[in-house]
């Protein structure tokens, strides 16, 4: 198997000596899992960010995809949430070797995602998508919100000097929305597919759609939009994409059966603790994408 080199080539750029010595060892290690899984190549490899998949066959001939993933904490997580989905709403995990960060998953049809659907269509049902991940019972072992994102939100005032404004006001009110989640708060805490984008759920062979790739965690029910208002932002208004933001959030809001208020105060914050990543990553434009967002959304009255 020859190891796609645009994947090949992120992978080293973002990981330095470590990634190359994982990719160079990545066509013995999917050779491994074929054997030891009893799998037939049965595809070319497909990637994404952090990892390849490779479609195959079992031995009894039945479909699915073999997927290796760059080792890190959310390849650890991603079974976790898998197993707790079973299928409902999720990819169904058919297999699973965490140390080597292989799984083998349900074939879905990479082809056929919401990310070519019309908008509407695509935010309600993502929407039922969320509804039936939101109701599994979150897994002990999962990081909470509060857990990943505190520590950082509370060094939020580090990087107020010499902002705008009103960039310090929107990280201010961010870094309080980290501080207070969780059951704490009063609101329930879910399990979260956390980075739910229309790219990331597919249909199945039934014409059922699932998600895949989950980063997941535990927190508010309302973490889990900000992705679908973020991505497709060319199908925005160039100059003025403030209605256009506003209208998918009261989609997804009222599709998802979610406070409007707590939708918005949650995309807020975490757009705007995305702008300070991409700064400090120097991704500018991502940077100018996420301080767009957390501006246009509606913040709380008075």
């Amino acid at each position: 198997m020859r190891v796609p080199g645009a994947f090949a080539e992120a992978t080293i750029r973002r990981e330095g000596p470590p990634g190359k010595a994982w990719i160079d060892g990545l066509p013995e290690l999917i050779g491994t899992m074929l054997r030891e899984w009893e799998l037939t190549a049965d595809g070319e490899v497909l990637h994404g960010h952090v990892a390849v998949v490779l479609p195959v066959r079992r031995a009894g001939g039945g479909r699915a995809a073999l997927k290796v993933a760059w080792p890190d904490q959310y390849a650890r997580r991603e079974p976790v949430g898998l197993r707790a989905w079973a299928g409902r709403g999720g990819v169904r995990l058919l297999r699973q070797d965490t140390g080597r960060a292989a799984l083998l998953l349900e074939r879905l049809r990479p082809s056929v995602s919401l990310e070519h659907r019309p908008v509407r269509e695509a935010l309600s049902t993502a929407a039922r998508v969320l509804r039936l991940l939101h109701s599994a019972p979150p897994p002990r072992e999962l990081p909470s919100v509060a857990e990943e994102q505190g520590p950082v939100a509370g060094e939020i005032s580090r990087s107020l000097p010499g902002r705008p404004r009103w960039q310090s006001s929107l990280l201010e009110a961010a870094a309080g929305t980290f501080l207070r989640a969780g059951p704490a708060r009063g609101g329930e805490a879910v399990l979260l597919h956390g980075d739910f984008h229309y790219a990331n759920v597919l249909a199945d062979d039934t014409g059922r759609w699932k998600a895949t790739d989950p980063k997941p965690c535990v927190g508010p029910r309302e973490y889990d939009l900000l992705p679908l208002l973020r991505n497709r932002w060319t199908e925005l208004p160039a100059g003025d994409p403030g209605p256009g933001l506003r209208h998918r959030l009261r989609i997804l809001a009222a599709c998802a059966g979610l406070d409007p208020g707590a939708a918005a105060e949650w995309c807020r914050a975490r757009a705007a603790m995305d702008a300070l990543a991409a700064e400090m990553s120097h991704d500018h434009g991502f940077a100018a994408r996420s301080w767009a967002i957390a501006g246009a959304l509606p913040a709380p009255g008075p």
